[in-house]
């Protein structure tokens, strides 16, 4: 856990920087706020997979339908999902999407995994006194705050302008019913 000489970045102007340079540099396409609804499947299987079952190649992804209504009529607004065909499609929608499950059933990706773990989050921004602030400051807990028989840990960043992220993680398999995470988070 050597931290010396690494950034503290925010994600979210990262990956906005990052898209840019994918779109003017590689002519990758980005469509912000469309959700894939469904893997868009080769028509028939053209290979096997390793207990010899056939098995269609994913060629892209098809995006939701929009302007339905309550009942799934459609509205005036109405436009069908776009059909978006890929060389490479890149599943990134966090724990559980509705894409990934589809391709973890139909690839079996998850037969010989260990099962997934979950945990809480908690992260607090704070404007630090000038004295205790230390620029480009990272900090990682393993364990602390937390009772021994609790998995997690925390991290204390120093961003710019003086402020302060600090965050617990908190493993959801604790068998304590009473541990409050919020609770654990604060300063003993």
């Amino acid at each position: 856990m050597n931290n010396k000489g690494n950034y503290i970045v925010s994600l979210s102007q990262f990956t906005r920087w990052l898209g840019t340079l994918a779109e003017e540099d590689y002519g990758v396409e980005i469509y912000p706020g469309f959700a894939g609804s469904q893997l868009l499947l080769s028509p028939t299987p053209d290979a096997c997979d390793a207990w010899g079952d056939p098995v269609r190649r994913v060629q892209g992804v098809i995006t939701n339908e929009v302007g339905l209504s309550r009942r799934f009529t459609m509205k005036s607004t109405f436009e069908p999902g776009m059909v978006f065909r890929a060389k490479v499609t890149l599943l990134a929608e966090g724990a559980h999407g509705s894409l990934s499950k589809q391709a973890m059933q139909m690839y079996r990706l998850g037969k010989e995994a260990q099962p997934q773990t979950y945990g809480i989050g908690l992260k607090e921004v704070w404007r630090v006194d000038p004295s205790e602030y230390e620029p480009g400051k990272v900090v990682h807990s393993l364990g602390w705050p937390l009772p021994y028989d609790v998995y997690g840990g925390g991290w204390e960043y120093h961003m710019d302008g003086g402020l302060v992220s600090i965050g617990l993680v908190i493993g959801l398999d604790y068998k304590n019913p009473y541990l409050s995470p919020y609770r654990e988070f604060q300063v003993r």
